[in-house]
């Protein structure tokens, strides 16, 4: 992940942009009388990096009568010359309510962390289907949020001022979201995932059955305990899915109560 001091709270880094690590020589050939030579950095390959980069450096020296010897160092290498990060307020696991403003914060930095000013940012937001969420992986958010006909909910560009900047968000409908801010002069963009849900509200709204709101009766667990998980009883049936259990259950109500025993590598039903 891409860090700096100071900015401890913001993400630089941007999930929506696929990167691949991959392997290249730098140097090939005979060093100078005085055993020293120069190889370049700029063949690393950086297109599409979603930040700063870790790099390792693998070095085999041969020796003209056999012998050789094998060292390895690893540093980071910034393939931007400025980055852009953002910061959510402060909520439970990102979650805000529709319909009100969402204040994010953002940063603009150099790559050895000093402020920026006077940068042109552009922030925009996306949906993510919970469809889409549910079925997919982690990592494939870009391939998501960069398909051709992807519009974003929200688009504006704003100026950075003293490395700071700050713009606020309005989300009316609920859902998974996610902000990507991007620095038109470094080319750098960073993002992050976000929920919005206006609660019980929700309830009414179609397809809401895809969504359900669960609570546990501790937040940490050690093998062998019962976990207790609580959820709402929306409709007279509902498929409830999270992995470890799978039953059409009939309308109660108050809602349901499971208990499930975790055994430290897997859930089964209690």
């Amino acid at each position: 992940n891409t860090t700096f001091p100071g900015y401890k709270e913001y993400s630089f880094d941007d999930r929506s942009r696929y990167f691949n690590s991959t392997t290249t020589t730098f140097f090939e050939g005979t060093t100078d009388a005085e055993g020293n030579f120069t190889l370049s950095a700029d063949e690393i390959s950086t297109e599409n990096a979603p930040g700063m980069l870790n790099a390792l450096l693998t070095l085999r020296v041969f020796e003209p009568g056999g012998d050789f010897s094998i060292t390895t160092a690893g540093f980071k290498y910034s393939p931007y010359k400025e980055y852009v990060g953002v910061k959510l307020p402060d909520s439970e696991d990102n979650w805000y309510s529709a319909g009100k403003p969402i204040p994010i914060a953002g940063a603009v930095l150099t790559a050895d962390g000093k402020p920026v000013s006077d940068r042109e940012i552009e922030v925009e937001v996306y949906t993510l289907e919970w469809r889409w969420w549910w079925d997919s992986e982690r990592d494939n958010i870009g391939s998501y949020v960069n398909r051709s006909y992807r519009k974003p909910v929200f688009n504006k560009i704003v100026k950075s001022q003293n490395g700071k900047f700050n713009i606020d968000v309005t989300c009316n409908q609920w859902g998974r979201y996610y902000v990507i801010a991007r620095d038109k002069f470094s080319g750098h963009s960073s993002g992050t995932t976000f929920y919005v849900s206006s609660w019980r509200n929700d309830m009414n709204i179609p397809g809401m059955a895809t969504l359900l709101t669960l609570t546990s009766d501790k937040k940490a667990y050690r093998a062998g305990e019962k976990i207790k998980i609580t959820f709402p009883s929306v409709f007279q049936f509902h498929l409830f899915r999270v992995g470890i259990l799978s039953d059409r259950l009939p309308i109660c109500p108050g809602g349901y109560t499971i208990a499930v025993v975790y055994d430290g590598y897997s859930i089964s039903h209690a």
